[in-house]
């Protein structure tokens, strides 16, 4: 407001301490460091953001941009006016220093120019005029429009980006998702590839493949939701570029099992957020890498690496979510991996993560995780078999998992989930209501809200609600605060025991009872 600042909260009664971060960054990049070591005997927890300088003419990076847009006949309608606009939107974006071309496809390839045009008046009321008369019709092309986007090479010191939208499936030449993206994969070079999967009739399999191997983003467009939209927030947000092929070059400790695993470019009015565990402890510089106008840079940061941090506990779930969001994608990418199912698993039942090896906790009410029957696992798909409104759903749910920057976006997954689950069992009964508490999945079985991740091969320890021990409890686990609701009897899992909380119960606990307690329950 004026040349001041609101920060709001959206939860009407916060609980615990607001950490904000100014990013002081003058006319550089800044960078902001957290970190989280709730057990000395385990890796810690950062959290690394990358806030980029203001928008600056004098360093701005040139633009190569393409912009490929599917014609075919099932974009008739609403969806190719929606294209349109979205390429109308795209073009304004360009300033004298960028370039452009503009490609339709549906049985042929139609391209605005030869080669690349530089903006000018000219050429921008020509690209208006390509967009304006594009009509939808006949087969869908994909290879072959991809081969002409990526014909040609990126240019050294200038930011090469290419934007594709379709809403089907291949029907015209090569039409294999794995001979295709295997093409592109070798064609694009150091450009970006942020493909647009537009309804559920489209292979996930290959726009997945296609923008991790362009180093970009996917966006799945549900039917109803605005195309132009969707392709506008892109394209604001890659107009600028400060800094490309991000990299951590040094650091004081081990920094490992990053989320993301390969660093996105920064953008001006954009911020890089990086999560990870690290090993070692101390202090040190933290170095990171880019790349300008043709040189590399490189930005230093001190940071603490502690033994030992209770602050800044949002951090694991936001890792675990963007985790487990760039493990599921690589299951159905490469296949289902004994050792990457497992990780997913650990992951999901540590963090309170719904995962698609977990979910059957949600749908089978008299299943736990200690019992011995054997659960189905779920089929991962061939390639060319990735389609379809379930498809589109389980690679939307993996995106937003990686994308998740907050502890708000990695929950809103998890709601998402048990949303879809709802739906797909026929809407939830008395005995399958399920429900996010803090960072636990809890459903309902009979009268009792069972944490999915209780294990019945471990000791229960029943504490009655509302006594003198219950609230001891809950001063020494704080964070159990959200899955206790009036009078309901919950049963939560521990490392060693698990916790039942309900109408019976012990009334009193002695300190070294509750400390006892306390480190069972936290476990090693």
């Amino acid at each position: 407001e004026g040349r001041g600042r609101r920060v709001g909260l959206r939860n009407p009664n916060p609980v615990g301490d607001v950490d904000i971060l100014f990013p002081t960054r003058g006319d550089r990049v800044a960078l902001s460091w957290l970190a989280h070591a709730p057990d000395r005997r385990d890796d810690g927890y950062f959290m690394l953001v990358v806030s980029p300088p203001p928008p600056s003419n004098a360093s701005a990076k040139a633009r190569d941009l393409t912009i490929v847009v599917d014609i075919s006949g099932s974009m008739a309608g609403e969806k190719l006016e929606q294209a349109k606009q979205a390429m109308h939107q795209a073009i304004r974006t360009l300033r004298p220093i960028d370039r452009f071309r503009l490609i339709s496809f549906s049985t042929g390839i139609h391209e605005m120019r030869d080669g690349w045009s530089p903006v000018t008046s000219e050429s921008l009321r020509e690209a208006s005029e390509f967009i304006d008369r594009s009509e939808a019709r006949g087969g869908t092309n994909i290879a072959g429009a991809l081969a002409a986007a990526a014909a040609p090479s990126a240019v050294p010191g200038r930011h090469s980006v290419m934007l594709f939208l379709t809403d089907g499936l291949p029907s015209v030449g090569e039409r294999s998702p794995e001979a295709i993206a295997s093409r592109v994969a070798g064609q694009i070079g150091n450009a970006r590839l942020f493909p647009f999967g537009i309804g559920p009739d489209v292979n996930t399999y290959l726009l997945d493949r296609l923008a991790i191997d362009g180093r970009g983003a996917v966006e799945y467009v549900a039917p109803g939701e605005d195309v132009e939209r969707a392709v506008g927030r892109v394209v604001e947000r890659t107009s600028r570029p400060t800094l490309t092929n991000l990299r951590i070059v040094g650091a004081p400790g081990e920094l490992h099992d990053l989320a993301p695993q390969t660093l996105p470019d920064l953008f001006a009015g954009d911020e890089v957020v990086i999560t990870g565990r690290y090993r070692g402890r101390g202090r040190g510089r933290l170095i990171l890498a880019g790349d300008r106008n043709g040189r590399q840079v490189e930005m230093a940061l001190p940071v603490t690496l502690p033994a030992h941090q209770m602050g800044n506990d949002f951090i694991p779930s936001i890792w675990a979510s963007r985790r487990i969001g760039e493990l599921t994608t690589e299951i159905r990418l490469e296949g289902a991996r004994p050792d990457l199912i497992a990780r997913i698993k650990v992951l999901g039942l540590r963090y309170g993560i719904l995962t698609p090896y977990t979910s059957y906790l949600v749908q089978e009410p008299s299943v736990v995780v200690g019992g011995d029957r054997p659960r189905p696992r779920p089929r991962t798909p061939r390639p060319g078999d990735q389609v379809g409104a379930e498809a589109v759903q389980e690679a939307r749910e993996s995106q937003h998992q990686r994308a998740a920057k907050s502890l708000d976006q990695s929950e809103a997954v998890v709601q998402e989930q048990l949303r879809d689950l709802a739906a797909r069992s026929g809407g939830p009964t008395t005995e399958h209501d399920s429900r996010l508490a803090g960072r636990r999945v809890l459903v309902r079985r009979g009268v009792v809200w069972t944490d999915i991740a209780v294990q019945d091969t471990l000791e229960e320890f029943r504490i009655a609600a509302f006594s003198e021990a219950y609230f001891a409890i809950l001063r020494a686990l704080p964070d159990l605060g959200p899955s206790l609701h009036g009078d309901e009897e919950v049963l939560l899992a521990g490392k060693q025991v698990n916790l039942r909380i309900g109408a019976k119960g012990r009334q009193t606990l002695s300190p070294a009872e509750i400390d006892h307690l306390v480190g069972r329950f936290q476990g090693p």
